[in-house]
C-alpha cells in the first residue's frame, strides 16, 4: 500500500488537532456580528501549501472558538502571508485585521530585552553588572547568596534567582499598580542563588523596564517607541493603554465571549506590549537580519545574535533554553528555533523565527485558546524541511524522583514582606506529606513530587500572610531545593477560581531536618 505524503500527515493532524482544541467550546454568548464572519479574498502571495491552514483557522471563527485571530508569515525578507479572521471588537463590530494591535503578553519580553541591549550597545549598563548597581534607593534583597551578585543578563536569561511572579490589576478594581519601589520591597527577592538555575520570573521583566526609565530618562513605553517602533515602521504598537484617539484593538474576551476589563502588571517589562502581526513581523525579520526599509537598525547584528546565542538550558539537556528574551530550541535537521509565547488573561500569542531559514510566523488571539502556538508550529513544519518536525531528545541527569531522600520531618520559617511564620514539613512518601504553616492544622501536600531539576514540588492550602492575596481564594505552591539537611526555595500564592487571572506572590522559605 502507497505511504501518505508526509504533507498530507501534517494537515490531517492539524485538522484532527483543530477539532479537538474548538470542541467543546460553543457557549451561550451572543452571537457575534456578521462581520466577523466575512469571507477575505485569498491573498495572492499565500504559498499554496498553507491553505489548510487558512482554511482552519477560518473555521475557528465560523465554530465561534476565538473572536478573531491574526496570522503572518514572512519568508526570506518577503511578507507572504499577512491576514485576519473574526472581529476584534464584537460589540462595535469591528473585523480585525493585519494592522489590529492585539495584547501580546509575554511576547513583550523580546522587545524588552533589546532595549536593553541597546542601552548596554551604547555604553550606559553593563549587562553583566547587578541590577541593583542601576536601581535607586530601592534595591532588591536575598535570602539565598549575595543580591548583588545578580546581573541585569541573569534578569534576562531568568537565572537571578527571582521566584514565580505575576500580579495584575484591573480596571475595575478598588485598587491601582503600586508605585514599582513599593513593589521592589515586596517581592523583589531572591529566593535561589543567583545563577544557580532557570526560574522564569515576570518580575525580573518588571526589573528591566525600571532600569530602562532610570537610564534613558524616558518612561518605558515613549523609550521603546521612539527608538524600537519608530524606527523599524511598526506603527501599530505601544504599551499599556491605546495612545487617544487608538482606540481599535483587539478587546480580550474570557471563554464566553465576555469582554475582560482592562488591567494593568507591576511588570510591563514582561507583558503590557500590544501590537500588530505585521509590526510583530517587521520585528522578526529585522531580527533575523531579512528586514528592508527600517530607518535605522536599532541594534548592530552581533548584539542581536548575542540574544539568542548566548543563552541559559532550561534543563540539563542539548535542545531547550533560554536566551536573552528568547527561548530557544534545536530539530535535528540543526535548525535553531527563537522564540517566545504569551498567554494571560484573553490573550495567547506566539512569535516565532527561524534565523537560519529567515523565516517568521506570528499568530494572535485574542481569547486564551492554544491554537495560536498550535498554527505557528504546523506553518513552520509545512515551510521547512521535514527534519524541522522533529526536536532533539533532550539528555536529562539521571535524578531519583522519589521523595524518599527527603522523607522526615523538617522546620523552619516562610518569610515575606509581612515578617515570618513557621512552617513544618511531614515528608511521607507511602501515606502522604503533609505541611503545617503558622497556627493552622497541617493540611496534605498535593502533587509531592521531586521534578527533573531535583526539586521538591507540591500544591497546599493555606495563606502566606500578606495584603495582596486577601479576599481571593488561592493555593499556595511550593517549590524547594533539597541540599544535605535544609530545604530552601520559594512558597508562591496563585489565586484560584475562573473569573480573573490575579496573582502569583512569593515568599522564601527556608526548612532543616529534624533529627
Amino acid at each position: 500500500m502507497k505511504r501518505p505524503h508526509p504533507f498530507v500527515l501534517l494537515i490531517g493532524a492539524l485538522s484532527v488537532l483543530l477539532f479537538i482544541l474548538s470542541a467543546g467550546q460553543k457557549h451561550d454568548h451572543a452571537d457575534p456580528p456578521e462581520a466577523c464572519f466575512e469571507k477575505n479574498e485569498r491573498p495572492e502571495t499565500l504559498p499554496e501549501i498553507l491553505d489548510p491552514v487558512r482554511d482552519n483557522l477560518a473555521a475557528l471563527v465560523n465554530r465561534m472558538s476565538v473572536p478573531s485571530v491574526a496570522v503572518g508569515v514572512a519568508h526570506r525578507g518577503t511578507i507572504v502571508w499577512e491576514e485576519a479572521f473574526g472581529c476584534s471588537d464584537l460589540a462595535q463590530a469591528l473585523p480585525a485585521d493585519e494592522r489590529t494591535p492585539f495584547s501580546v503578553a509575554s511576547v513583550t519580553k523580546p522587545v524588552t530585552a533589546l532595549g536593553i541591549m541597546m542601552l548596554a550597545e551604547r555604553g550606559l549598563i553593563d549587562i553583566d553588572k547587578p541590577i541593583n548597581s542601576y536601581l535607586g534607593e530601592q534595591k532588591i534583597k536575598a535570602f539565598r547568596g549575595d543580591a548583588d551578585s545578580a546581573t541585569v543578563r541573569m534578569l534576562m536569561n531568568h537565572t537571578s534567582g527571582l521566584p514565580l511572579h505575576h500580579n495584575f490589576f484591573y480596571e475595575d478594581d478598588p485598587f491601582g499598580r503600586p508605585d514599582f519601589s513599593e513593589s521592589i520591597r515586596r517581592f523583589g527577592i531572591l529566593t535561589f542563588e543567583p545563577g544557580e538555575r532557570y526560574n522564569y520570573s515576570n518580575f525580573g521583566y518588571g526589573l528591566l523596564e525600571y532600569l530602562i526609565e532610570n537610564i534613558s530618562g524616558k518612561s518605558y513605553g515613549d523609550f521603546l517607541a521612539q527608538e524600537v517602533f519608530e524606527p523599524l515602521g511598526m506603527n501599530n504598537s505601544y504599551i499599556g493603554v491605546p495612545p487617544a484617539g487608538e482606540e481599535e484593538r483587539a478587546v480580550r474576551y474570557d471563554e464566553l465571549f465576555e469582554p475582560i476589563p482592562d488591567y494593568d502588571y507591576d511588570h510591563r517589562g514582561g507583558s503590557a506590549l500590544y501590537s500588530s502581526v505585521h509590526d510583530l513581523l517587521r520585528f522578526g525579520m529585522y531580527t533575523t537580519g531579512s528586514l528592508e526599509g527600517a530607518k535605522r537598525n536599532p541594534a548592530r547584528d552581533s548584539v542581536l545574535r548575542q540574544m539568542w546565542e548566548s543563552y541559559v538550558l532550561e534543563y540539563d539537556g542539548a535542545s531547550s533554553g533560554y536566551g536573552l528574551g528568547w527561548s530557544i530550541r534545536y530539530h535535528e535537521s540543526g535548525l535553531k528555533e527563537v522564540f517566545h509565547t504569551g498567554g494571560m488573561a484573553g490573550v495567547r500569542t506566539i512569535l516565532l523565527t527561524i534565523p537560519e531559514e529567515e523565516l517568521v510566523v506570528s499568530v494572535l488571539v485574542n481569547s486564551n485558546n492554544g491554537v495560536a502556538i498550535l498554527m505557528a508550529q504546523m506553518i513552520a513544519h509545512l515551510l521547512l524541511p521535514l527534519e524541522y518536525n522533529n526536536p532533539l531528545i533532550s539528555s536529562h541527569s539521571e535524578i531519583d524522583g522519589s521523595l524518599d531522600k527527603i522523607s522526615g520531618t523538617w522546620q523552619g520559617q516562610l518569610h515575606t514582606y509581612n515578617g515570618q511564620q513557621d512552617i513544618k514539613l511531614q515528608i511521607d512518601p507511602e501515606n502522604g506529606s503533609l505541611v503545617q504553616l503558622g497556627t493552622r492544622p497541617a493540611v496534605t501536600l498535593v502533587q509531592a513530587r521531586i521534578d527533573i531539576n531535583g526539586y521538591l514540588l507540591g500544591i497546599f492550602r493555606g495563606e502566606i500572610g500578606i495584603e495582596d492575596t486577601a479576599g481571593h481564594p488561592h493555593v499556595l505552591y511550593m517549590n524547594l531545593r533539597p541540599n544535605g539537611d535544609e530545604l530552601y526555595g520559594s512558597i508562591t500564592a496563585i489565586a484560584t477560581g475562573t473569573d480573573r487571572v490575579r496573582f502569583a506572590l512569593s515568599g522564601y522559605a527556608e526548612l532543616h531536618r529534624k533529627e
